[in-house]
């Protein structure tokens, strides 16, 4: 009986710890040939698994993409991407994005940010999925246009002046998202 007990108890570990921020196996990446499958979430930052199927390299800019929370009720905080993100491995982002190699897998760093100035910010535990479409394209060029524009400084006052510009420009542009519980403004 013990036994039993055990292995349903890390059958329902594997379960949850697998199912925490996952969008799925394999979702496509809006827009493109890629796939992306979220490996792992710790608050803004998405460590996400990027697949080229395809014979030839393709890069892969995460600028545009967001994350829906999973669960609808209580509407969570969304959060999105304004830049083209990293490989894990590497410390600095590419400003052009990252090359996945033809028929590879690349483990790829996104740092997201709120979207929603009117909504909590989510918990560690809550899980996300990418959103079946990028945000749209003048919303994610002045996104990503503020996101350069902030001088060179510390990690912590660069995030913070990001997110303050994200959610002024969301402001300037309300936009109807995935994930919306009343009509756009």
């Amino acid at each position: 009986m013990r036994l039993h007990t055990l292995l349903l108890a890390l059958l329902l570990l594997l379960a949850f710890a697998t199912d925490a921020g996952a969008t799925g196996p394999d979702a496509s990446v809006p827009g493109s040939v890629l796939r992306i499958s979220v490996v792992s979430r710790a608050h803004f930052s998405f460590t996400v698994d990027v697949s080229n199927p395809t014979a030839a390299p393709v890069t892969f800019d995460a600028t545009g993409l967001y994350f829906v929370p999973a669960s609808p009720s209580d509407p969570p905080q969304r959060l999105g991407v304004v830049t083209p993100g990293r490989r894990t491995e590497v410390a600095a982002e590419s400003p052009s994005g990252v090359t996945i190699p033809a028929y590879q897998t690349v483990h790829v760093t996104l740092t997201a940010y709120c979207l929603d100035v009117g909504r909590h910010s989510p918990s560690d535990d809550t899980p996300y999925r990418l959103a079946d479409q990028r945000l749209p394209p003048k919303l994610s060029e002045a996104l990503s246009f503020a996101v350069h524009s902030i001088p060179a400084g510390s990690a912590a006052s660069r995030s913070s002046l990001t997110q303050s510009a994200v959610w002024r420009i969301r402001g300037e542009m309300p936009t109807a998202l995935i994930g919306e519980t009343h009509p756009s403004r």
